[in-house]
């Protein structure tokens, strides 16, 4: 008895301390954007208690009754403290951390600065992106920043697109830790590269306008810039298992050392992926890999990371009739044109549409393409007509048309050096291996009236009985086959950038930016459906003739079609100043840079250099000789008979023109003066000139200015054309662009309001354009095309109770065409040959809506739940056209056959999404030092189901009826189980 009672003494007595014990707890975070910071340190000034922010940016920490103070600190922000006093109850405390310094890569990345840097810019979060990205592409999540429409297009995994203030990814600058991803040629981003990025980004700037980088880049809509995760995070790991609807699923894994040892740090991170996705056949089957590894000594930091995404997709790319989805919601959106609600009633009609009239518009509207036909009707919004079911004696199975499989790997060393306090130097070199393509078939393969789906059983039967008797008795020839288009590339880059501050609040930077991209283009034979080989003739060097009709049997894997190189070197400097006093800031900017484009064609017939340099382009194939005396030339074709008397030669050729040369030079097709058909080097040098200024009001509010001008050299599909002739007049585009704003912070709630107005002269289509003149492909170049976009933006962050947010913003756009002229066709000899007469005056650019509604709802019941609701509007939308098709044409009488000049588009329908996200923390459990977290999460896309056009092709009517549209997806979740320590 008396041992109970002992026992019983000690426990009362042990407990007594913890009885008098209280917990302190509260919120950490960002005073600029009223976001949680996760992972801030807080510990009492002994650090005898310590605790870090959760998900949500709470802490508690346990405290015996005194007096103490409380302190914050994280990378990156001023640490603060408080002074409090336990006294037999709980106590809360929230704190605001204010940024004061930005680590390396992301002063290399430019990242802008709240209240600093004189641009309108949105940051999406870690947490963001942990909680709602789902099984998305990463750029999906930029829809609630202002100006901003992304579409997953056709629903392929890595298909999607962005728009910023009416401007196409083309013309937005993506960079990843600072070093730039658009494509060298084209300016496009293929978000499938980036697979798995989204798991450890620890920040994603999407900055409107010219923005703040200060290199030469194509961000005349704006900058996205990805920040990975670094040295600078707690040491953890973490798994993360997602599944969801249409067999979504993905296990991801990431590992982060924090520092360990004398200075070194480790970043890991990996994920597998498969799924069916929501459009037919739109399965995907991916990897990804991140790894970073960093050591910082004395004022050094030295980074090396690689990174990568392999994958195979199914796609869907065509855009189809609104009626081969579903036939009932054409029929309304033809009627509401016919009644002028929308659109341009381009019929004409007045009063009520006869309800036959409205069926054989859907009708012909339906059966257009062959994808059904009225008996059938309509295909549902997941109808994907690539694909078909292929029967061999091996059985049957699926197979698409049209898959996309690409590795992009790309590997970073970053070098930054803080020589002393005020000069700071950092060097980025970077490379990236590309190896891919898409495939499709080589001619129409047929397709099933009933099933909506392609033939491939049709096209084997065929091929396994075809023998082409001139090239093989035992092997069968394709004639419908699957081929697959290559763009390979290797691209190498460094960018040196040194920061100087002589005197406390100026600061200069100057640097130096580089870049050489060789892209590979090339078609091979992917799938020979059943048979041994296909001929193909396009490699003009290739032996031919008699005796050579092998050389033209090509097999799985060999070159067809074309195959090209480009190759793209830039060069550029640039310097900025800038100056920060108490209460303003401001920065004038200046860069300059020269591409030079370059594009060699291997399939085309031969150069031959002279002695005197002078180059005759592309004139001799296999066998050829190229015969000159100076004022007459010629050629001896293959198989052609070429006699001597003296100095005279005779030529006679199968076809064509037969020669008689005096004192000529033969240069063979093979000699050392031939060469692989090149296009001599284009040289076009750019600049570019922003400044901003920035005046904080008081410690609430402030208000900036920022203009541009921007000269930009066009992109490589705006110098060549696919004939290896370079297009003529080329000229740069100018970019004029002004942008001003307001915003406020207070403890609940910060907004931010701007205007701007941007003028792009000489705008470039996206490829030059072709048109057919008596049967002869012409490509031209057109100037002078001009936009104009200006408008509003709005966005918001409102806490008005501890555990209830609202996020919002708005964007009304005016984005119109400015362009009328007549375009001059001219041929390699500059003879006209033709013109095009088009005016876009007035007429809205399309491919982006240009009203944006977002609204984000958060309700947190406790500190592990949360509730959220998305809302996302669209509205005036039109569908995309290019403005050179709204030509006027005329028959050899000079009478009117169209006119469409100044036809406005076909207006999309508004939608509105609601998307929901959840997730709890469970209480986190410790084992020795280590403290183990598990959480769950949950994503509803689309959650009511609603039906929209998500893209639109302006079709021949300019009306719903004969747009080509994908839809938008309907509803689908995911489900996550995630694990950390």
């Amino acid at each position: 008895m008396s041992r109970i009672i002992t026992l019983l003494c000690f426990f009362l007595f042990a407990a007594c301390p913890l009885l008098a014990q209280q917990p302190v707890s509260g919120l950490v975070r960002n005073k600029a954007t009223n976001e949680p910071v996760i992972g801030a340190n807080v510990r009492t000034a002994d650090n005898k208690y310590l605790a870090s922010t959760s998900i949500e940016g709470v802490y508690t920490l346990t405290l015996p009754d005194g007096d103490y103070t409380i302190s914050v600190s994280y990378v990156g922000y001023r640490a603060v403290s408080a002074k409090i006093k336990i006294a037999g109850k709980p106590v809360k405390l929230d704190f605001l951390l204010e940024n004061i310094t930005l680590d390396e890569v992301e002063i290399s990345a430019d990242i802008a600065i709240d209240r600093k840097t004189p641009v309108a810019f949105s940051n999406i979060g870690e947490i963001k992106l942990q909680q709602e990205l789902g099984p998305r592409d990463l750029s999906m999540v930029i829809n609630s920043t202002p100006g901003a429409y992304a579409t997953e297009q056709g629903g392929g995994s890595g298909d999607s697109r962005i728009n910023l203030r009416g401007f196409d990814q083309r013309n937005i600058a993506v960079m990843v830790d600072g070093v730039p991803v658009n494509d060298m040629e084209n300016g496009w981003v293929y978000w499938s590269n980036w697979d798995g990025l989204g798991d450890v980004t620890r920040n994603m700037q999407v900055q409107r306008g010219l923005g703040a980088s200060k290199l030469a880049l194509p961000s005349v809509g704006g900058t996205i810039n990805i920040i990975t995760k670094g040295l600078d995070q707690k040491q953890g790991f973490v798994i993360k298992k997602e599944m969801g609807s249409n067999g979504y699923d993905k296990t991801s894994f990431g590992f982060n050392s924090g520092k360990v040892g004398k200075g070194w740090g480790l970043t890991m991170a990996g994920s597998r992926k498969t799924g069916n996705g929501w459009a037919d056949e739109t399965w995907t089957d991916a990897w990804s890999y991140f790894i970073k590894v960093q050591k910082r000594f004395d004022k050094h930091t030295l980074t090396l990371g690689a990174n990568g995404a392999p994958q195979y997709h199914g796609q869907r790319t065509e855009r189809m009739p609104i009626a081969v989805y579903n036939r009932g919601f054409v029929r309304e959106l033809i009627a509401k044109d016919l009644d002028g609600e929308i659109g341009t009633g381009t019929y004409n009609l007045t009063g009520e549409a006869t309800q036959s009239y409205i069926d054989s518009v859907t009708n012909a509207s339906m059966v257009s393409g062959a994808y059904t036909t009225v008996t059938q009707g309509d295909r549902g919004p997941q109808y994907n007509p690539g694909w078909g079911e292929l029967t061999t004696p091996n059985g049957t199975g699926k197979l698409n048309e049209r898959v996309n499989f690409y590795h992009k790997p790309q590997i970073n060393f970053s070098h930054f050096w803080s020589a002393n306090e005020k000069l700071y130097i950092s060097t980025v070199l970077y490379a990236s291996f590309g190896y891919g393509g898409g495939t499709g078939s080589n001619t129409s393969l047929g397709r099933d009236t009933t099933t909506g789906q392609l033939l491939f059983t049709t096209a084997y039967n065929s091929n396994i009985a075809n023998f082409d008797l001139l090239y093989s008795t035992t092997e069968h020839k394709s004639t419908r086959y699957i081929r697959s288009s290559m763009n390979d590339h290797r691209w190498y880059g460094g960018l040196v950038t040194a920061n100087w501050s002589p005197v406390k609040r100026l600061n200069f930077l100057l640097g130096l930016d580089a870049r050489y991209y060789k892209g590979i283009h090339y078609r091979i034979v992917y799938d020979l459906l059943g048979g041994d080989y296909v001929t193909d003739f396009s490699d003009k060097n290739q032996p031919n003739g008699v005796g050579n009709l092998s050389y033209a049997m090509k097999r799985r894997g060999d070159k067809i079609t074309y195959y090209n190189d480009a190759y793209v070197t830039w060069g550029g400097a640039f310097t900025q100043a800038e100056y920060q006093a108490d209460r303003w800031s401001t920065f004038l900017t200046f860069t300059g840079s020269q591409t030079s484009y370059q594009r060699r064609d291997y399939f085309r017939k031969r150069d031959i250099v002279l002695e005197d340099g002078e180059v005759i382009p592309m004139i001799v194939g296999y066998n050829e000789i190229y015969y000159t005396t100076g004022s007459q030339s010629g050629v001896a074709q293959n198989g052609a008979t070429v006699t001597t008397s003296g100095d005279t030669t005779f030529i006679n050729n199968p076809v064509g023109t037969d020669y008689t040369m005096v004192g000529a030079k033969a240069y063979a097709w093979d000699s050392e003066y031939a060469r692989t058909a090149s296009t001599d080097q284009k040289k076009l040098p750019g600049f570019t000139v922003k400044g901003g200024f920035n005046f904080n009001i008081d410690e609430h509010m402030n208000v900036f200015i920022n203009a541009g001008y921007m000269n930009m050299a066009p992109r490589f599909n705006n110098v060549f054309d696919n004939n290896n002739k370079e297009l003529l007049d080329i000229k740069n585009q100018k970019v004029y662009a002004v942008e001003f704003g307001y915003g406020f912070r207070y403890k609940k709630i910060a907004a931010n309001i701007n205007g701007y107005y941007t003028y792009w002269y000489n705008k470039p289509p996206a490829f030059a354009p072709t048109i057919i003149i008596a049967g002869d492909p012409f490509t031209y170049n057109v100037n002078g095309m001009t936009s104009q976009h200006y408008g509003a933006e709005f966005d918001f962050n409102w806490r008005p109770v501890n555990r209830f947010s609202i996020e919002g913003a708005m964007s009304l756009g005016n984005w119109t065409f400015q362009s009328a002229k007549e375009v001059f066709i001219y041929d390699q000899n500059e003879i006209l040959v033709d013109s095009v007469e088009f005016s876009a005056v007035g007429v809205h650019v399309g491919d982006a809506a240009q009203t944006q509604v977002s609204l984000g709802l958060r309700y947190e019941p406790n500190k592990r739940l949360y509730l959220k609701s998305q809302l996302t509007y669209f509205a005036r939308y039109y569908s995309d056209i290019d403005p050179i098709s709204l030509a006027v044409d005329y028959d050899a009488q000079g009478n009117v056959l169209y006119d469409n000049r100044d036809r406005e588009s076909w207006r999309l329908p508004s939608y509105m999404l609601i998307d929901f996200f959840t997730g709890y923390e469970f209480k986190p459990f410790e084992a020795g030092d280590r403290k183990f977290k598990l959480s769950v999460n949950g994503t509803i896309f689309n959650l009511l189901g609603t039906e929209y056009v998500s893209d639109a092709q302006t079709g021949g009517k300019f009306d719903a009826a004969t747009a080509l549209v994908y839809m938008g997806q309907g509803r689908r979740f995911t489900a996550g189980l995630r694990f950390s320590f």
